[in-house]
């Protein structure tokens, strides 16, 4: 046990990155009252309270509130530079992103939402996506308007080079950006996505990739079709794999992040 916990000791600067990333995972799936591309450094009060908001707010986060501590954690380190949702003129097929910039590195990090599969509001953009990426196919409308938007954070921005975040469909959508514009590409790090289609897994890449997998025990054969987890092992990736044996089957951005927190938390103690 003791040097199970070194490792994670001598991994902790990493363990915080992934619990972090894993937070802008969930915060993707912000929905901001905007019908333009929103370029302004969000206030903080209104970041907070939209991160936190219940989602039959008119700005909350769709597929569920951001706990208050975990919010505050984020707007305390992150800036939101800018936002599109399915709402903005730019956005096909329901793409959703923030660009986030991390306050003490100057790191701009494009956090990516997945499907907004909300059960107050059927979503038929990304029902369709969803029935695409699971068939083997690009979901071209959210893969060009992520490719529109990020030239047009670029432009404006001009960093050299970006991390890119994102939960199911927003990792997928992450890998597939990366693997376009790899010299882009700084990092890129999914939460319980499924890969690319037809990939060559000896494929080199010029950026770190890391997966994370969320698991409800260690028996692997347990991604069965009724379990909506199993998108996680849809394809195939590229890059370091991680299993977080969180004991639950759930399949959303929230699992990650609570469970990194408390691993992080108990590590401190």
């Amino acid at each position: 046990m003791q040097n199970l916990q070194n490792v994670f000791f001598q991994n902790l600067e990493f363990l915080e990155d992934l619990r972090k990333y894993s937070l802008l995972s969930h915060a993707a799936y912000l929905n901001l009252d905007c019908k333009e591309i929103l370029f302004e450094d969000l206030d903080q009060k209104r970041l907070f309270r939209a991160l936190s908001n219940n989602i039959l707010k008119k700005e909350s986060v769709s597929i569920g509130k951001i706990k208050p501590m975990l919010a505050f954690s984020l707007v305390k380190n992150f800036i939101l530079k800018a936002h599109i949702n399915e709402n903005c003129n730019e956005s096909k097929m329901g793409f959703r992103a923030s660009l986030f910039q991390q306050k003490n590195s100057k790191k701009f990090i494009l956090a990516i939402a997945g499907s907004d599969l909300r059960p107050l509001k059927f979503d038929f953009y990304d029902v369709w996506s969803d029935f695409l990426l699971l068939n083997g196919k690009i979901p071209e409308g959210q893969f060009k308007s992520l490719s529109k938007f990020y030239s047009l954070i670029k432009q404006r921005f001009k960093f050299s080079k970006i991390t890119l975040v994102g939960h199911s469909l927003g990792g997928h959508l992450a890998q597939l950006f990366a693997l376009n514009y790899p010299l882009e590409i700084d990092s890129i790090y999914t939460f319980q996505a499924p890969g690319i289609y037809n990939l060559a897994k000896k494929l080199e890449i010029p950026y770190k990739a890391c997966h994370i997998y969320t698991l409800h025990n260690m028996n692997l054969r347990h991604f069965k079709w009724y379990n909506f987890n199993f998108v996680q092992k849809l394809h195939s990736k590229i890059g370091e794999e991680i299993l977080l044996n969180l004991g639950t089957r759930i399949h959303h951005p929230s699992v990650s992040a609570k469970g990194l927190n408390e691993l992080l938390k108990n590590l401190k103690a």
